[in-house]
């Protein structure tokens, strides 16, 4: 990761190149929104590209069942905040990912900080658990606690989908289907 370029972008509040931002502007973050190639919510300024680590995980606890030594792939991650997840992707426009994340209402971004934060470590600890499954040769118990931290998972995933999306829920997949059948 590109340490300058993420502490730019610190808690501090400045841009980069330490321009700074000022109070948050609705306006800024529909523009960055509307020009972003990730997706960024217009209203929450925040992006769900993000939630892609944890969607990681979750396919990964889907296969333990199958394969239990993913867990081995699963010991080696780590929760990235916001900040550092796209501080290191190589998202040509991160910097408006994050700019529009410095300019997202305050008490959105507190929720959505610590709601991510709750997850992380829910995460660290079940996926703690499994490896002392493993380890302990308690094998049976992995698929069993594997499923029931991918349900925990996917709870707070649609709490925080819900939040980017500020309060509407993500469409169902038969949804999507309905909307795509009435175009053909």
């Amino acid at each position: 990761m590109d340490s300058s370029f993420a502490q730019s972008f610190t808690a501090g509040g400045g841009g980069p190149s330490g321009t700074s931002f000022g109070r948050p502007s609705e306006a800024r973050v529909a523009e960055i929104a509307a020009r972003a190639q990730i997706g960024v919510n217009a209203v929450t300024g925040l992006a769900t590209d993000f939630l892609n680590q944890f969607n990681e995980v979750s396919m990964l606890l889907d296969m333990i069942a199958s394969d239990p030594s993913m867990i081995e792939d699963l010991e080696a991650w780590r929760a990235r905040d916001y900040i550092a997840h796209f501080a290191a992707s190589g998202f040509a426009d991160r910097h408006l990912v994050l700019e529009a994340y410095q300019l997202s209402p305050p008490l959105t971004r507190r929720r959505f900080d610590a709601l991510c934060g709750e997850l992380a470590d829910i995460l660290g600890q079940g996926l703690a658990f499994l490896a002392n499954c493993r380890t302990a040769g308690a094998e049976a118990a992995l698929a069993p606690a594997a499923e029931a931290l991918r349900d925990e998972l996917h709870m707070h995933l649609d709490r925080l989908d819900t939040l980017i999306h500020a309060g509407r829920p993500r469409p169902t997949q038969p949804f999507v289907d309905s909307m795509f059948a009435r175009r053909s």
